[in-house]
């Protein structure tokens, strides 16, 4: 082979060669790029789904505060439906236990009324006038009843009416005449008239000073009077509560003694 022709295939081995470099250079430049956009690409659709998951996982927080939310209402809503009902259901037993006392009482009165008789020339008669007696307490203790019925329904003024209804029929003597006026009071300080439940309850306590809730009665003055400020007359009330002897085995007893001893201890 000549020389001419040997120069000439090793220069076109040198271009090719040099060439094919070149060539793998440009396509590692390309590919490095392509990975770089890919890696950019797929950084930012992972910091896209991330910002999407936290979105979501903001969302269900918040969802799921909100129910959160709704169950402790709906839960306390309950709780005080179930104490309304617990605390009217007490009402209707202490109602019923009431009458029932109430009712067996009065029978037996009525009962021992309606044979009472007297001798009257050798012969035996019932007396009219105890028997209409003892219609008369059966229509005042219906009234009572209902008066009762009222009051613990929270209805003061229908009951009100009622009780002072039957304090004036009863002639304002014996036990329904008592309950009635005791009644009349509790309606009024139910209903925020505390000074004119106070009037009563004086008038009680000096009017059936031998009734079986006077005990009560006092010490209901006594509370009444410490909340108006006037100590002295509060003093008084509880000292006239320990110095009644049916008292001394009541509850009201006990929580007047020691009121009026811390009084004591305080001066």
């Amino acid at each position: 082979m000549k020389p001419k022709i040997v120069y000439t295939v090793v220069l076109f081995l040198i271009l090719l060669v040099s060439g094919c470099s070149h060539i793998t250079t440009l396509r590692t430049e390309e590919i490095r790029e392509v990975g770089s956009a890919v890696r950019k690409d797929v950084k930012e659709e992972l910091h896209m789904r991330a910002d999407s998951l936290e979105k979501v996982i903001d969302s269900l927080s918040k969802a799921q505060d909100l129910i959160n939310r709704r169950m402790i209402a709906e839960l306390t809503i309950l709780a005080n439906r179930v104490a309304d009902e617990s605390e009217r259901t007490d009402s209707r037993q202490e109602e019923i236990l009431y009458l029932l006392g109430m009712l067996i009482g009065k029978s037996d009165k009525i009962l021992s009324k309606k044979v009472v008789v007297t001798q009257i020339a050798g012969g035996t008669i019932a007396l009219d006038s105890i028997e209409q007696e003892a219609e008369k307490l059966q229509e005042l203790e219906a009234m009572f009843n209902t008066a009762r019925s009222d009051y613990l329904r929270g209805e003061h003024k229908l009951a009100y009416d009622a009780f002072k209804q039957i304090y004036e029929e009863s002639g304002k003597k014996g036990e329904y005449a008592e309950e009635s006026l005791y009644g009349m009071a509790q309606c009024l300080e139910s209903a925020g008239q505390k000074d004119k439940a106070l009037t009563l309850y004086k008038a009680f306590s000096k009017q059936y000073p031998e009734s079986s809730i006077v005990c009560t009665v006092l010490f209901k003055t006594s509370s009444i009077l410490a909340e108006n400020g006037d100590t002295a007359g509060q003093k008084n009330h509880l000292q006239q509560l320990l110095e009644t002897k049916k008292c001394m085995n009541t509850n009201e007893y006990l929580q007047g003694g020691a009121i009026l001893q811390e009084m004591l201890d305080a001066n």
